[in-house]
């Protein structure tokens, strides 16, 4: 068995341009979900998950991240009904601030993180996807942690969900015997929403558990593309090409319930219903 992660990554860099459309001045990673700030689901996963540190990569220009973590004054002034919950997570989990200097792609921003990392296992959640119940993250690094294989949460697609999900994330996959699934390819992102090849298709969702060598793949990536053309996203896709390429595995951890994309207009309308919804039942 692997040592579990104990410290998350929250890439919250990003600039965030198609949420302009709901609110102009806030970044997308303080928008509210059912009265709580999206970076809270984010911080919550990495307790549920075991991790003691979270590690919270932001650029110049949004550092209200910071006050809502650092200042109570802020949190209570702007969550009031968050205000609670943030202390106690607060209480259980460390939380440290970098910046990504250029906004080049979550696996950039992960690097910038490298420093706080050290050579162990890691999680990583994406903030605009919020699982349905709680507790994705945590399912990923049970199974790093069981079979010793970086692992990532998938989630089920269906009619509904679709329209409001980007198209990422696309796996091949093959059934274990132990519940999960050993990851044959990671398919390149394309434009629009997701549309569905069979009923039930499962995709990656924004969480997972990578153990220190991804952390080498991203700089070798990085260099690969960046020597080509600087300005290129470095994706997790791009590295986990590149990691399978040269005979990683993974496996994929099936979930329960639904993750919501909450990173675009209609996703993020979506878990305001959803997430109401669970409020009034």
């Amino acid at each position: 068995m692997n040592a579990p992660p104990r410290r998350a990554v929250i890439p919250a860099a990003g600039l965030g341009t198609r949420m302009r459309a709901v609110d102009p001045l806030r970044p997308k990673e303080l928008l509210p979900v059912a009265g709580r700030p999206i970076l809270l689901h984010a911080l919550e996963e990495a307790v549920l998950a075991g991790c003691t540190e979270a590690v919270v990569v932001i650029r110049p220009g949004k550092e209200d991240l910071r006050r809502l973590v650092e200042d109570p004054a802020f949190a209570r002034r702007e969550f009031p009904a968050a205000a609670r919950d943030l202390v106690q997570v607060m209480a259980r989990l460390a939380v440290h601030f970098v910046y990504q200097e250029l906004p080049r792609g979550e696996c950039d921003a992960i690097l910038a993180a490298r420093d706080r990392l050290g050579r162990e296992p890691f999680a990583v959640v994406y903030p605009d996807n919020l699982p349905r119940p709680a507790g994705a993250l945590a399912r990923a690094c049970a199974a790093l942690t069981r079979t010793g294989q970086d692992a990532v949460a998938l989630m089920t697609v269906d009619e509904a969900s679709a329209p409001a999900l980007s198209a990422s994330g696309r796996v091949d996959l093959t059934p274990r015997p132990d519940g999960l699934f050993a990851v044959t390819r990671f398919h390149p992102k394309q434009p629009g929403p997701f549309t569905l090849r069979f009923a039930g298709e499962l995709r990656t969702c924004g969480m997972y558990a990578a153990l220190p060598h991804t952390l080498e793949f991203i700089a070798r990536t990085a260099e690969r593309f960046w020597s080509r053309d600087p300005r290129v996203e470095l994706t997790d896709g791009k590295v986990r090409r590149l990691m399978q390429a040269e005979g990683v595995p993974f496996v994929g951890v099936p979930l329960d319930g639904a993750v919501l994309d909450a990173g675009t207009p209609a996703g993020y309308a979506r878990c305001l219903d959803l997430f109401e919804g669970r409020q009034r039942h």
